[in-house]
């Protein structure tokens, strides 16, 4: 009896092995899809794969880039995969050099100086693109010489800025960096509503949003309503080539586009991505956000900061992210995850070229070097920049169901309000979910809102699939000084180490 049970119970592992596979769990649309495996699998493999999960309708997969599908490259060989990227080179726009992009430079440069960004920008050199962890080493030696280490403008990627005088209007409090890859039908309410936030912190910030297809007449559009409020935004073509000028990333794009390298069949966009906005740190500096991330406090207190998603039982960091980071310019570490990511690159893996490399590169530099003088970094806890992670977010999305949650969701609001710089929405997860009226997000949105359009609002309330995460309630939240003290009460778990943790 034990034999049969034993044996059962084997070759049920067994074909769960199988079956998981096989099939792919869909989270957003709750649905099994059987794949064809690739003759490149490994033989568990063969068995069956993952296949990448629906599109979700009326928004394009996050594989797509430029409308050109990434997510059929499954099937495909290494050497094919090569042959599909050098193949169909010339449908991806964002990849392309024209007379647009190649102004990209100039006028990144004449925005800034226009503004009196801080920090001028300065140097002519380039970097090395064979560096090394050994170069790491002659930084820590050399208190990153910038004429024997890697040079921020990257061969011409910005110069030199004025030092006259501009009266207060015109200064540049902080810059901060934005990527949008996708077309402009799919920027949306919240998307605008996360610029809104940024604004309404940073009233004098200098935003740069990395987007060709905000770069035009329909993006102008779109970002007119900031324009109008005087707000200091630029939607600008990059030049990848240009802006790569100088750093490791140049290498791995030339070898990517001459088919020397696997793009893998992981989103290419969100490869790029990740790439993009560590060389757009390292050679103007400043702050970059992801397009789903409500900011709540201003950043003026923050040195050198990245966040951590994920913290063990003691408070001590285990995994960080790379949605929100603040670096000086040519800080040591972006030149670091630089060189990682162009000589570690995998497209094959998830999260192995954006939150994990970054967790990679500061666990390898805190081992060699203290990260004080100029590669002094910070890791903040969860609470401040994601304090809700991609499982439990929905549940900001639902309203009050009875007076206890009442009081658990003022006393979220007070902690998201109080503790932390930003809320990542996790668009991937949530896109779909509508906010219902009473929700912490409800509140949040409306907190945070700087246009405060009611067209905007509601859109960015309601969801673009018309789903809900959920059963809620008409119950409102009162945010009336006793309520909220009240609220307060409710024990939230808070981190258990301080705020500023060096690496």
């Amino acid at each position: 009896m034990r034999r049969s049970l034993f044996l059962g119970m084997v070759a049920g592992a067994i074909a769960f092995l199988c079956m998981r596979s096989l099939f792919a769990f869909n989270t957003e649309g709750s649905v099994f899809i059987l794949r064809r495996p690739g003759p490149s699998d490994s033989a568990m493999d063969q068995l069956g794969y993952y296949l990448w999960p629906r599109r979700s309708e009326g928004f394009q997969e996050e594989g797509d880039l430029d409308g050109v599908p990434l997510t059929g490259l499954f099937n495909f060989t290494v050497k094919q995969r090569r042959e599909w990227m050098v193949l169909n080179l010339a449908k991806f726009q964002i990849l392309q050099s024209d007379t647009k992009s190649a102004a990209f430079p100039k006028r990144v440069e004449n925005f800034f100086q226009g503004f009196g960004a801080q920090d001028d920008l300065d140097g002519d050199g380039a970097l090395n693109e064979e560096m090394s962890d050994s170069t790491t080493e002659q930084q820590q030696d050399q208190e990153t010489d910038p004429e024997t280490t890697m040079h921020a403008d990257g061969g011409g990627a910005a110069a030199a800025a004025g030092n006259g005088t501009r009266t207060p209007e015109y200064e540049c409090e902080i810059r901060v960096f934005t990527i949008w890859i996708w077309p402009v039908s799919q920027f949306g309410p919240r998307e605008q509503l996360s610029l809104e936030s940024l604004f309404k912190t940073h009233p004098m910030a200098c935003l740069v949003i990395l987007s060709r297809s905000l770069d035009g007449e329909e993006g102008e559009q779109v970002l007119q309503p900031f324009l109008d409020q005087g707000l200091k935004l630029l939607a600008v073509t990059p030049d990848i080539p240009l802006l790569f000028q100088g750093t490791p990333a140049a290498g791995w794009y030339e070898k990517l586009i001459k088919g020397m390298l696997d793009p893998g069949h992981i989103s290419l966009s969100k490869n790029l991505s990740n790439l993009m906005r560590l060389v757009a740190l390292f050679k103007y500096g400043g702050v970059y956000l992801d397009s789903d991330v409500v900011v709540l406090r201003n950043f003026s207190s923050l040195g050198n900061v990245i966040g951590s998603q994920q913290s063990d039982a003691h408070g001590n960091w285990t995994v960080l992210n790379n949605a929100v980071m603040k670096f000086a310019r040519g800080h040591p570490l972006m030149a670091e995850c630089i060189s990682e990511f162009a000589h570690t690159f995998d497209g094959n893996r998830w999260g192995h070229n954006g939150p994990y490399l970054v967790t990679r590169v500061v666990k390898r530099v805190r081992k060699r070097f203290p990260l004080l003088g100029p590669w002094q970094c910070d890791v903040l806890p969860p609470l401040a920049f994601y304090p809700v992670d991609w499982i439990h977010i929905r549940s900001y999305f639902l309203a009050p169901r009875s007076h206890s949650d009442k009081l658990r969701h003022l006393a979220t609001i007070h902690q998201l309000q109080t503790n932390s710089y930003t809320l990542h929405l996790w668009n991937k997860e949530t896109r779909g979910f509508a906010v219902q009226n009473g929700s912490i997000l409800d509140t949040i949105f409306r907190d945070r809102c700087l246009l405060c359009e009611e067209t905007t609002l509601s859109a960015a309330l309601a969801s673009q699939e018309s789903k809900t995460p959920g059963r809620g309630s008409d119950l409102h939240l009162d945010t009336n000084s006793t309520t909220v003290a009240a609220a307060a009460a409710v024990q939230i778990p808070s981190p258990k180490h301080d705020w500023k943790t060096d690496v």
